[in-house]
């Protein structure tokens, strides 16, 4: 067993990896702890890769109760891992000896029963998990705005990284409120102001790409003079009357796409 309660497994996992795959590895007392659960299901369900866009299910609690904790929480970890790999992203050294820290003590079934039950045990531990990768959840949310996160400035990509630092993302990410969602988009936006232009644009209906480069540079000049905070919150409480204040320098730019020359 790994020091840290994870173990190194001896193969490594992917969307093609079926508990079957998993199970050939495992020792007797595992394999013959699986076939007890899981009966005459054994066969069908061993078949299924370990990785699957659908619900956990009742008789993946019973599997993971049969291996060895360390080996659970590899699979566990694994498992994040992919997910994150899958959206583009790669987790640092620093980010996954974090994350494996906070998986080392997991109680892997009861993690996915309370998973499967909706049971507060289960969010408890991804929000720890969540703490370790505050630079990564942000890289998705620039994203997710159509930005690639590779293509940033030297000076937006140090800004997130020292605001992803000091942030207590457990604290946020447990609250899970509106308060939080502004929080954290603030200080992001106070990183990258282009992102207030891109969700400015969404607002007002405007194609960006469609805009003169005049109208583009006010946009730009307005986002970062910007209070962001007071912006997003009259934005989630739907406060018309303070969003028209915040965005009134926004009068002043030449903003229709009419009159912009082909880009």
């Amino acid at each position: 067993m790994a020091a840290s309660g994870v173990a190194e497994l001896d193969l490594a996992l992917d969307r093609r990896t079926t508990w079957q795959d998993l199970y050939d590895t495992r020792t007797d007392a595992e394999r013959a702890c699986i076939h007890g659960e899981l009966g005459g299901e054994a066969t069908d369900l061993l078949a299924r890769a370990i990785f699957r866009d659908e619900p956990t299910q009742e008789w993946e609690v019973s599997m993971f109760s049969c291996l060895e904790p360390p080996a659970a929480r590899a699979v566990l970890l694994d498992g994040l891992v992919l997910a994150i790999g899958e959206d583009g992203l790669e987790l640092s050294d620093t980010e996954l000896a974090c994350a494996r820290e906070q998986v080392a003590a997991v109680d892997v079934p009861a993690l996915i029963a309370a998973d499967l039950d909706g049971s507060p045990g289960a969010e408890e531990v991804y929000v720890a998990i969540a703490d370790c990768l505050g630079y990564l959840l942000i890289e998705l949310m620039v994203a997710d705005f159509g930005l690639d996160p590779d293509e940033l400035g030297t000076e937006e990509t140090a800004c997130i990284r020292a605001f992803a630092e000091r942030t207590d993302w457990a604290v946020l990410v447990g609250a899970g409120d509106a308060t939080t969602a502004v929080d954290v988009m603030a200080g992001v936006f106070g990183c990258v102001p282009e992102l207030l232009v891109m969700l400015m644009a969404e607002q007002m209906g405007l194609d960006l790409d469609a805009l003169t480069e005049d109208g583009l540079a006010c946009m730009r000049e307005w986002a970062g003079d910007a209070d962001i905070e007071s912006f997003l919150d009259a934005l989630v409480a739907g406060n018309i009357a303070a969003l028209a204040t915040l965005t009134a320098g926004l009068t002043a730019c030449p903003l229709d796409p009419a009159a912009a020359p082909a880009r």
